[in-house]
């Protein structure tokens, strides 16, 4: 499935795919490659190469999985793995902004759909890429923006966990320990007293903040 100016168009039966390999669409680059069975390659719908036989094609869902039934990636095709990896990066990107800028946590079929992806498809991608399911990202900025507010000592805790994005203040402090390490009263007094290991390393979307209190919760935070 891909998106273009909000027309869905569905790769899902194999005529939509065989489609799409006949025309050479690029927009379903990255949703399925398709193999020939008399060559023993692979490559991807948009591939400048002549067509073969539909007799002879079959399609997976994945470069992975070709490869698994024993295809080969075409050696002049362009979309190998590096195309690929920069495409997933950039709907990944987009989906963490999408999800940054949302007032409350988005659900992954809307999330999926608006980058252009299936459900599972893109939960893959996602993570492969993040180290972390949609949902748990959706909850470190979530948490992320709570700690922003609460550095805000002329607010009220209370305000400032509706306006993080918690449905109620009884979800936040079942998970308090975890988002914050302390206390949302302490934190909001500037942790005094608090002791606090980080470190900070790279990944495929930027830098990576890993911290841990005394409470012993991790903490995952990125920046660009």
């Amino acid at each position: 499935m891909a998106t273009t100016k909000n027309v869905i168009i569905f790769y899902s039966s194999d005529e939509s795919k065989w489609t799409a390999v006949v025309t050479r669409d690029s927009r379903a680059d990255g949703h399925f490659v398709y193999a020939v069975k008399t060559t023993g390659v692979y490559a991807h719908p948009s591939a400048p190469f002549r067509l073969p036989k539909r007799e002879n094609v079959v399609f997976f869902n994945t470069s992975e999985e070709a490869e698994c039934a024993g295809y080969r990636l075409h050696r002049r095709t362009g979309c190998d793995k590096k195309y690929l990896n920069s495409r997933h990066l950039k709907l990944v990107l987009n989906a963490c902004r999408i999800i940054e800028s949302s007032d409350q946590q988005p659900k992954l079929e809307a999330l999926a759909e608006q980058v252009g992806l299936s459900t599972t498809h893109f939960h893959r991608i996602f993570k492969k890429h993040t180290g972390l399911t949609p949902k748990k990202y959706a909850s470190a900025i979530r948490s992320k923006k709570l700690r922003n507010k609460l550095r805000n000592k002329d607010t009220k805790i209370t305000n400032d966990i509706y306006e993080s994005g918690f449905s109620s203040s009884s979800r936040f402090y079942e998970n308090a320990q975890k988002c914050l390490g302390m206390s949302a009263n302490n934190f909001k007094k500037g942790g005094n007293g608090a002791h606090i290991l980080f470190s900070i390393g790279e990944c495929s979307i930027g830098s990576i903040l890993v911290a841990k209190s005394e409470k012993r919760s991790l903490h995952y935070l990125h920046w660009r």
